[in-house]
């Protein structure tokens, strides 16, 4: 039974089959050396392109972190595929990064920490088959914008608070050491805000998501403390 799992093994690790799609990304939104005034978040879009030779399937994921010129980091991504990608076709992705409001900066730079790029149907944790390999040549643009500070608006403080999971599965997210919380607003990825009645508040310290498809969404919460911004992804 032991020389069976053995092989098993073996034969696993030895057998794997990794897929190769080369992946290009450009900033498309906002268009480069444009004005903007932020309250506190910047929203963005870019394109990923499939430049082959192997096709990206709906059950891949697309995997990235976002940061910029003000040294705010936010928090790392991960997007089910929408779509089957086969060479030469590109997806679109709609972002937001929050930034500090009352900043002036001339040369404001939107750019990827860790630059996008796809996992198998894992979802990178176990390398297993269909595994990709990516050689992130690329996919690491810069957005150069010119950001006008917005004295009216309030700066970004964060708060002490923290949430989790993230993603968020079973619909529930729990709220852990805030301070008199006076707003909670969800956001979808073109930074329109959701309707109230989808959050519902529980005496656990939690919030559950009601009628809310799963994707990626930006959630704020206002306490006593500061301003908490972070990217929420609802499976």
């Amino acid at each position: 039974m032991l020389l069976l799992a053995l092989i098993t093994l073996f034969n696993t690790s030895v057998c794997q089959t990794f897929r190769y799609a080369d992946l290009k990304v450009n900033f498309t939104k906002p268009k480069p050396n444009t004005q903007i005034t932020s309250p506190s978040v910047i929203s963005f879009e870019f394109t990923v392109t499939n430049q082959g030779p192997d096709t990206i399937f709906q059950t891949d994921t697309l995997f990235y972190t976002s940061g910029h010129s003000f040294k705010l980091r936010n928090s790392e991504i991960k997007i089910p595929i929408p779509q089957i990608i086969a060479p030469g076709d590109s997806i679109v992705i709609n972002d937001t990064i929050s930034v500090n409001s009352g900043k002036t900066k001339a040369d404001f730079n939107v750019f990827f920490i860790q630059v996008p790029m796809t996992y198998g149907p894992d979802k990178g944790k176990l390398k297993l088959t269909n595994e990709f390999s990516e050689d992130r040549d690329d996919n690491n643009p810069i957005l150069v914008l010119n950001h006008i500070g917005n004295a009216n608006a309030p700066t970004l403080t964060k708060s002490s608070g923290k949430m989790y999971p993230n993603p968020v599965t079973g619909g529930k997210l729990f709220l852990k050491e805030f301070n008199n919380i006076s707003s909670i607003t969800l956001y979808n990825a073109n930074m329109q805000s959701l309707r109230s009645d989808i959050l519902t508040a529980n005496n656990d310290n939690s919030i559950v998501f009601t009628h809310v498809s799963p994707g990626m969404y930006f959630i704020q919460v206002v306490d006593d403390s500061g301003l908490f911004v972070e990217k929420l992804i609802i499976q």
